[in-house]
């Protein structure tokens, strides 16, 4: 487990037309083994403020702050993106510093994909893909797991079993949660607390608080006690899914 400590303050990019900032400004401390919910309107720095956390987008503007010094750090992708020359297992192996089959072998029977270990990508479905990538992220027990909207091309029944998945094993391994979603619905179910963003140039306009075990105790996506939220949240701010809180 890791906490985080966020800070970005004009996080922009070059371009040919000259430079454009993607983020205002962001200054968010993460719990550890907290899940948190990343919520925006397209195109505001979602996916930046992953790879900014992520060390892959490094700026002046920006101070990411982790709990320990040497952090094991996951990221699940919109796509699974497994080698297709390589089988599941191997797959899987490929990010371990050194082979260990035992451990590889224990994560794919907690996803349930240990009888397609010696099977390729391409015969694999897009929830055993799916699942694929949960067993690569997790294997190397990281104590912090980044994730862009990893269910967003699945059909509803195979995503839901997916997030059910991914909670077992984040509670199992202790692992702190970042998870961007455009799925309000996916927000509430998951989240320890949702994070609103306005559009670019970004900024944080709201969070929620949740009782995940509360959300989620029912099993159903779209429970009572989950409309209910959902009613309240819009009922209050209308337009925070366009990013912003203007009531009209």
């Amino acid at each position: 487990m890791s906490s985080v400590d966020l800070n970005i303050n004009q996080l922009s990019y070059s371009e040919d037309s000259g430079s454009q900032t993607i983020i205002d400004h962001i200054d968010l401390a993460i719990k550890e083994t907290e899940f948190i919910c990343i919520v925006g309107p397209s195109g505001c720095g979602k996916t930046t403020l992953l790879n900014t956390i992520a060390g892959l987008l490094n700026s002046p503007n920006a101070t990411v702050k982790f709990s320990q010094a040497d952090i094991r750090l996951g990221y699940i992708f919109q796509e699974p993106r497994l080698m297709p020359w390589l089988t599941l297992q191997q797959n899987i192996e490929l990010v371990l510093p050194q082979s260990n089959p035992q451990l590889v072998k224990q994560v794919l029977k907690q996803v349930g994909l240990l009888a397609y270990s010696q099977h390729y990508p391409n015969a694999l479905s897009g929830g055993m893909l799916r699942r694929a990538s949960i067993a690569r992220a997790f294997v190397i027990q990281p104590q912090l797991l980044l994730l862009d909207e990893p269910f967003v091309s699945l059909d509803s029944p195979t995503a839901m079993k997916c997030r059910a998945l991914l909670l077992n094993m984040a509670k199992q391994h202790q692992t702190t949660m970042v998870f961007v979603t455009h799925d309000v619905n996916e927000a509430l179910y998951m989240a320890d607390r949702i994070v609103f963003l306005s559009n670019s140039p970004s900024t944080i306009i709201h969070q929620l608080v949740l009782n995940r075990s509360a959300q989620q105790h029912s099993g159903d996506y779209e429970s009572q006690h989950q409309q209910a939220l959902k009613s309240a949240l819009f009922s209050q701010h209308p337009k925070i899914l366009e990013g912003t809180l203007a009531t009209s």
